[in-house]
């Protein structure tokens, strides 16, 4: 693939100004059967529970019926891949299984000789993908790389779709929380689908970044020259209202910006899955010590059963204890019970910034660890529109009223519950 030449079009610094401009966040918020317990179960305050929280708690039976719902992002994701204007289409995941998804692709590829070019952490289980390169149009044109575990460059972890990435046409540009797995249904991801000009500096990076990945990724040092290289050739001026940072490159700035925006906040709201970036857990700490300053933290319930010395998902009992010193300042933290059975998750990555001149949103691919910001091929995100904040908050106190537990509310033994249907 070759690089695109980036033309001024007189943008203002808004990303609302490019005129083909859309945005649409959607939430995976499945919508799952009832998971009781047998037996009442004892929450902390004393009262009886009969079942795990409401569509929090799913299993795998429930994603056909969430998947085919016309807001899902696997749905949107599936109109994307169908789309008649989309001939070629590039995705980066850390990894594939969703069999929707493969089947779109196929279907496209032997129907019209759809093009597609995948990158995938070394890592993986290749079996899906391995499916995909089967799947034969005309020319048979799909390529599938495998990237990272290379010096400067742990996890191929960065979530991202284009279309018609070397024509000069408006493209769809998706990125997410969530890899191409239970992540486009059952787990809780956040998902966000663009239109963009390829003028528009916020695309262009975005086209950086895919060369990069598939043509300068034999180390870290070496993405690092080229994406460097690649923006500064990019005519239009960045946006002010929307910034996107791609680690490790550019994983240092993300991590500044976040942690500038935590220092500048009155309130941040925290929807996670991973929690240990040791800079970011520190300055909670310092800011939850000074009065005027609130935050919140939503997580997978698998922290709230590290604290009680069990480990049954992602997070260890590390930072559990990270979580609990920060609710001991007063951090308010609710949990998602989610199916550890079935190795699904709370997986969402945000911040929601109530700032003294205005709010933001924080949001992207990486966990809040270190190596998100290091080590890793990660994209992060900062958004000031009024539009995303207000579609963030909403989810976030969807979360809060309708899929989550504080601790008193939560169970005392860790009980297996079974379906009614």
């Amino acid at each position: 693939m070759s690089i695109l030449l980036f033309l001024t079009l007189g943008f203002s610094l808004s990303i609302t100004d490019d005129p083909n401009y859309k945005h649409e966040i959607l939430f995976t918020n499945p919508v799952c059967a009832d998971y009781v317990y047998q037996e009442p179960v004892e929450a902390n305050d004393g009262t009886m529970l009969s079942q795990k929280t409401k569509n929090a708690y799913c299993a795998r039976g429930d994603a056909k019926v969430s998947g085919e719902r016309e807001n899902s992002p696997q749905q949107r994701l599936v109109d994307v891949i169908n789309d008649e204007d989309t001939s070629e289409i590039f995705l980066a995941f850390l990894s594939f299984s969703d069999k929707r998804v493969l089947k779109a692709l196929c279907d496209n590829i032997e129907k019209r000789d759809l093009k597609v070019t995948m990158i995938l952490d070394s890592g993986t289980d290749k079996g899906t993908a391995d499916k995909l390169l089967k799947c034969q149009g005309e020319t048979s044109q799909t390529e599938i790389h495998y990237r990272g575990e290379v010096s400067g460059i742990a996890l191929a972890h960065i979530k991202m779709v284009i279309t018609n990435p070397n024509e000069e046409v408006p493209h769809h540009l998706v990125f997410a929380s969530a890899n191409l797995s239970s992540g486009t249904v059952l787990h809780h991801e956040n998902w966000n689908f663009m239109t963009l000009s390829d003028e528009s500096y916020f695309m262009a990076a975005h086209l950086c970044a895919m060369n990069g990945m598939l043509y300068h990724a034999d180390s870290g040092a070496e993405f690092r020259a080229f994406l460097k290289s690649c923006r500064a050739e990019i005519a239009s001026e960045p946006e002010e209202d929307a910034t996107v940072y791609f680690a490790p490159a550019e994983g240092r700035l993300a991590e500044k910006a976040m942690l500038d925006l935590i220092s500048r906040s009155t309130d941040v709201k925290i929807a996670a899955h991973r929690f240990s970036n040791k800079k970011m857990i520190e300055l909670l700490g310092l800011k939850l010590e000074h009065e005027g300053f609130t935050a919140n933290l939503v997580v997978d319930d698998d922290i709230y059963w590290a604290m009680k010395g069990m480990t049954i998902g992602a997070n260890t009992k590390l930072e559990a204890r990270h979580v609990d010193s920060l609710m001991g300042l007063g951090l308010e933290v609710q949990f998602v019970e989610t199916n550890h059975y079935e190795n699904l998750l709370h997986h969402n990555k945000y911040m929601i910034f109530e700032l003294e001149d205005g709010e933001a949103v924080f949001t992207g691919a990486g966990n809040f660890t270190g190596n998100a910001f290091s080590s890793n091929f990660e994209n992060f995100y900062v958004f000031s529109q009024p539009k995303v904040v207000r579609a963030y908050q909403k989810q976030y106190e969807h979360v809060l009223t309708d899929l989550s537990r504080p601790t008193e509310k939560m169970p005392t033994r860790l009980v297996k519950p079974v379906s009614l249907q």
